[in-house]
């Protein structure tokens, strides 16, 4: 039902007797899962108590004075309470992760591209991918089993070092790549019923991508379907690499050896296998959090973490396996210092790029390394803040069978 500038469902995901209802605001296209309990208050809170009725929230508990404060806050911060606001809040070095340059007209795209795009998406697509991989693969098997030592030891050495023209066409490709990555993304979603509000490009880490809003996957009641949207934009790449790499071992049998073929194929194949790191919010991040069905994922293994180490007593209050607590936990810490790797990482392959070298070099260095400190200093406090102020909302939906936001 409508309420305002929002749009409230029960979440009909779970097959059990917990009451989830998920929260889309239409300013921003994005959602929230929240406990009956934080529904009932937020309709108070917009004086749509009638609607209480019509969404079944019945047998509510009332929330604690300390808890609606923080609700208040979260509901502000989410642009609940005034559609004005067409964006969630973050602070300046969030916002620099992800620099939106570009947006265009998905729809009409989606309206030329889908018909032949989603054809990949199938049962025929999935078994040409696995073909061809096998294909290259044996074809390298092969060829590493029957060549000598001795052939390895006075093969020359291969020169990756660039022109500025091929340098240029690397980029491009890339860019391209990362268009059609995202575009499986679009096709998928709306394979399964799903609606893409917004595509374009944007600075990533400080590196051109394009970018996809599929939001609309949390209203998905099959996880799997998730996991396929999540997973579709390296299957696409998969598939642009492994043709690549076979055009380019047809052509070396003429005697064309066409290195840049080569590199760009391997480059994509590399690429979208890094894709999968889950620790950044990258397509293995949402894979990982359909496959394990938790919302929130990196926050909440974080605060499981911590309690963990630091405040084992509440550990009672998790209604969670123990070996998926200590795995989850053992995420949440890596995922809380992988951050500033991948920043490292992105500033690095830059720098290799546009070959950064001397003082200014030097100079551009030290400003990056006061960044990435920076950032971790921000994810502390963002934490700290979480710990102090909603920390037990936070470990109560934390459950093996609540997807609470």
């Amino acid at each position: 039902m409508n309420v305002r500038h929002l749009v409230i469902q029960p979440d009909n995901r779970l097959h059990d007797s917990t009451q989830t209802y998920l929260i889309k605001n239409t300013s921003n296209n994005q959602y929230i899962r929240l406990g009956k309990n934080e529904t009932y208050h937020l309709l108070s809170v917009l004086g749509a108590n009638d609607a209480a009725e019509e969404l079944n929230l019945h047998g509510v508990e009332e929330i604690p004075d300390e808890l609606r404060e923080i609700l208040l806050n979260k509901f502000s911060e989410w642009g609940f309470l005034n559609e004005n606001i067409k964006e969630i809040k973050t602070n300046t070095l969030e916002k620099l992760k992800k620099i939106r340059l570009i947006k265009f007209n998905v729809q009409k795209m989606l309206q030329v591209i889908y018909p032949l795009y989603s054809v990949f998406f199938s049962k025929a697509g999935l078994i040409s991918l696995i073909c061809m991989t096998a294909a290259v693969m044996g074809y390298f098997y092969i060829c590493l089993a029957t060549v000598s030592a001795a052939y390895y030891a006075e093969a020359p050495v291969v020169n990756l070092r660039f022109s500025v023209w091929e340098a240029a066409l690397i980029f491009l490709f890339f860019l391209f790549n990362t268009f059609l990555h995202e575009f499986a993304h679009a096709v998928t979603c709306v394979k399964y019923g799903g609606k893409v509000t917004s595509m374009g490009l944007m600075l990533f880490y400080l590196i051109p991508c394009f970018y996809c809003d599929v939001s609309s996957v949390y209203t998905f009641q099959n996880r799997m379907h998730r996991a396929i949207v999540a997973v579709s934009g390296i299957l696409a790449n998969l598939f642009i690499g492994n043709i690549l790499l076979i055009i380019a071992i047809a052509l070396s049998y003429w005697n064309i050896i066409i290195i840049l073929l080569f590199y760009m194929a391997v480059s994509t194949i590399i690429v979208s296998l890094y894709n999968l790191v889950p620790f950044v919010k990258l397509d293995g991040y949402w894979l990982l959090q359909a496959l394990t069905g938790m919302d929130n994922l990196m926050d909440k293994s974080v605060i499981l973490a911590y309690t963990t180490i630091f405040a084992r007593k509440y550990l009672k209050d998790i209604n969670i396996d123990p070996t998926k607590r200590r795995l989850l936990s053992a995420y949440g810490i890596i995922s809380l210092f992988f951050h500033q790797l991948f920043w490292i990482y992105s500033y690095f392959t830059i720098k290799s790029i546009i070959n950064l070298d001397g003082a200014w070099g030097n100079a551009i260095t030290v400003i990056v390394a006061a960044v990435i400190i920076l950032d971790f200093i921000k994810t502390l406090q963002y934490y700290y803040r979480i710990i102090r102020n909603d920390y037990h909302r936070m470990i109560m939906t934390i459950d093996a069978g609540r997807n609470n936001c």
